[in-house]
């Protein structure tokens, strides 16, 4: 017994002359007598923006414009293709007693993005001049993508109270609200020519021999229907917000959300056909998409020398690989549609300290909060890291590569009144002082914007996020300079 108390007491005496936390391992309770905080001013920090983004393969369209005074001014022009894959069974050649009525555009409305719900919202619809051709390499549509549309020929416009007729609806079950009612001359002799095609049976809609009656939905009934006929024939229609609006909206995009129906009569029945939205099945969602023009103020554009020989600069807006310093506005912003997010560069912290070990390591940004705002606050952020090339590479996650991290919103917890938003990046840290990370990613870049996926771009080489920036216009205003706070536990 005694020989074994010596022996232990020996081993007691040699840990306690050497505790590198390496030896000690990780089964310690740490208080805050041992605690010590190194805070980084993140002054690295540069406003850049996600200035293409795919706007074909969501659930919704964005629709709408708004003038915001912190970043500028956003119009969404929704397009959209149609189809129809069956006779209407009420309507034949036969049909002596059947007279045209009317052309709606119907549409769900499904949610507020931005902006004002209480004044009137002024919406114009347009016939395509043109549509989209699928590049296979690269099949999406994106907010840069303009198709032109034919803008002396208006077929209808309406104007809306938002919060009244789009939130609550009213309509019946001929035209069930909202709609636009297409009754121009041109949008008269568009519907006129429309229910006499379907009324004679017109190839142009691509209908198999076999169809049958529009009226029941819109499904495709398989029998060899060529969808895009029509589609090549009629080109699509725009929903042009007008330049007075100051509202942006999401609108279903489904084929049963939104659809051209034409009505007529058969004596004192009424009756309808419909050409549906391109979505789902029928084209895998790409012949619908959204146009975002984004005109910013001057705080968020980039100089360039003028061309042609002449002397001076122009601005323009901000490009991807543009940077704006965060010291040089006093200000950023991290905003969906028009892209706007963060670039951030880390130090880089060695291994210098054998008798202490990282416990926390995170990135604080107090953001300027406004209650109960016209435009949403952002409640996550999503973090990117970059390549070496300045290119987007992967989503940042935890050591299992499995879990995402995000930037939470939450209020500070020394102060109620301010706001913040924490993204924990312990693992990288912890990683970075093992030794783990090679050179290349030792001076680490992240880009802070809206969550989102990435997919790979085969045209031009590059990842793409799409996600919440895509369809939503939350957004986050920071008026202080990120601060990187590393937590310690200290064995001196």
């Amino acid at each position: 017994m005694r020989r074994f108390l010596i022996a232990a007491v020996t081993i007691l005496a040699i840990y306690s002359c050497d505790n590198n936390i390496a030896d000690l391992g990780q089964n310690l309770i740490y208080t805050d007598t041992y605690m010590e905080v190194e805070r980084y001013d993140l002054d690295q920090t540069y406003i850049v923006r996600l200035d293409s983004f795919p706007t074909s393969t969501l659930s919704t369209l964005t629709i709408g414009r708004i003038d915001d005074p912190t970043t500028g001014k956003t119009k969404a022009t929704p397009y959209f293709q149609l189809y129809c894959t069956t006779w209407d069974a009420n309507l034949s050649p036969t049909t002596t007693q059947a007279q045209y009525d009317s052309l709606t555009l119907n549409f769900t409305y499904q949610a507020k993005l931005a902006g004002d719900t209480t004044t009137l919202q002024t919406f114009r619809v347009y016939r395509l001049k043109d549509y989209p051709v699928i590049d296979l390499d690269d099949p999406y549509q994106y907010n840069t993508d303009f198709i032109p549309y034919a803008t002396d020929s208006l077929l209808g416009q309406k104007s809306f109270y938002m919060q009244q007729d789009l939130m609550t609806p009213v309509g019946d079950a001929d035209v069930p609200g909202p709609y636009i009612l297409l009754n121009t001359d041109a949008g008269e002799a568009l519907g006129r020519q429309l229910f006499d095609m379907m009324k004679n049976r017109s190839p142009i809609f691509g209908i198999s021999s076999g169809g049958g009656s529009s009226t029941g939905g819109s499904s495709t009934d398989g029998g060899g229907n060529d969808v895009y006929k029509f589609m090549r024939w009629f080109r699509g229609l725009a929903i042009v917000p007008d330049d007075n609006n100051s509202f942006l909206g999401a609108i279903g995009a489904s084929s049963s959300e939104l659809f051209l129906r034409c009505h007529y009569h058969i004596g004192e029945a009424k009756h309808h056909f419909d050409m549906y939205a391109m979505t789902g099945s029928e084209s895998g969602s790409f012949y619908t998409s959204t146009n975002i023009q984004h005109d910013p103020i001057s705080t968020w554009t980039v100089e360039e020398p003028a061309t042609d020989g002449e002397s001076g600069s122009t601005k323009r807006p901000l490009q991807f690989m543009d940077t704006i310093a965060f010291t040089q506005t006093t200000q950023a912003v991290i905003q969906g549609l028009s892209g706007y997010m963060l670039r951030i560069k880390l130090p880089y912290i060695a291994d210098g300290d054998g008798y202490r070990t990282i416990v926390k390591a995170e990135i604080i940004l107090n953001t300027d909060y406004v209650e109960n705002s016209d435009y949403p606050q952002a409640q996550q952020l999503g973090v990117y890291v970059m390549d070496t090339q300045g290119n987007i590479d992967y989503v940042l996650s935890d050591m299992t590569g499995e879990n995402p991290i995000y930037g939470y919103f939450g209020q500070d917890p020394n102060d109620a009144s301010q706001y913040r938003y924490t993204i924990d990046i312990t693992d990288y840290y912890i990683t970075m002082v093992e030794s783990l990370i090679t050179p290349q990613y030792q001076s680490m870049e992240l880009i802070i914007g809206l969550p989102g996926t990435l997919f790979y771009n085969h045209t031009d080489k590059t990842r793409i996020i799409n996600g919440v920036n895509s369809q939503s216009f939350q957004r986050a205003i920071f008026s202080e300079l990120p601060v990187l706070n590393i937590y310690y536990a200290d064995y001196n």
